[in-house]
């Protein structure tokens, strides 16, 4: 169907497909396809095909589907870019995410995962301002996959503040660190613990149980259960 041209008939469940199963090879049609099509939502089942499906050896085509869309489709490529980080791909994230960092937050966790000096620093200053806002930097500490953003880390654990605490371990849930487990074990670690983090551990170890994870499992089996985080 891809072949022959006529999956544009079909092109809600033919992206949908390839991105499910991370069908490579097409990379080309569907750049293609974007690079004409004004359809809104058939331009968001197009960037998510290339985000699921598109290979490391393709970034000079990804790095051109990134300049030529909007800030809102820009998001549906984050993953891809976590995952095949460039200095140009950070400098076009950084374009427009820079301008509000919070504000376009999906940009800036995105900017984290490829290891962005910037963000990091914009992170540690936001959190000497304690403000509900402040999650976000903690987020990019668990995300950065920079040295210096676990040195953040730590430090933020050895402090012991809760809400610190709570969203920091949010933001290992997604990340691509290798230390995720280590710095849970180091908050498990912390003498006084609020419900709400108590709660967060165990639903975040919940989930790594679930995905195989036996060192999450013993884990969790070492928190006493707790219903809500309120």
């Amino acid at each position: 169907l891809l072949r022959s041209g006529e999956w544009l008939q079909f092109l809600h469940p033919v992206c949908s497909y390839v991105a499910r199963v991370k069908l490579s090879g097409f990379s080309d049609a569907f750049a293609a396809t974007l690079s004409t099509n004004r359809v809104e939502h058939e331009r968001r089942m197009l960037l998510i095909a290339l985000s699921g499906s598109a290979e490391a050896s393709e970034q000079p085509l990804m790095q051109k589907v990134l300049e030529s869309i909007n800030e809102e489709e820009t998001v549906i490529l984050g993953d891809w870019f976590v995952k095949h980080p460039s200095q140009e791909a950070i400098k076009q994230f950084t374009k427009l995410a820079s301008k509000n960092y919070f504000e376009n937050h999906q940009l800036t966790l995105a900017l984290a995962g490829m290891g962005d000096t910037n963000v990091l620093n914009w992170a540690n200053d936001l959190i000497k301002r304690p403000a509900e806002k402040d999650w976000l930097g903690y987020y990019v500490f668990a995300l950065s996959p920079l040295p210096a953003a676990d040195v953040l880390a730590r430090q933020t654990i050895q402090r012991g503040d809760s809400d610190g605490l709570v969203s920091l371990v949010q933001g290992y849930q997604n990340s691509k660190r290798t230390d995720r487990l280590d710095r849970i074990k180091d908050t498990i670690a912390v003498q006084t613990k609020s419900r709400k983090l108590i709660y967060w551990l165990r639903r975040i170890l919940g989930d790594w149980a679930y995905e195989g994870d036996k060192q999450a499992e013993a884990l969790l089996n070492q928190l006493p259960v707790v219903e809500s985080d309120q």
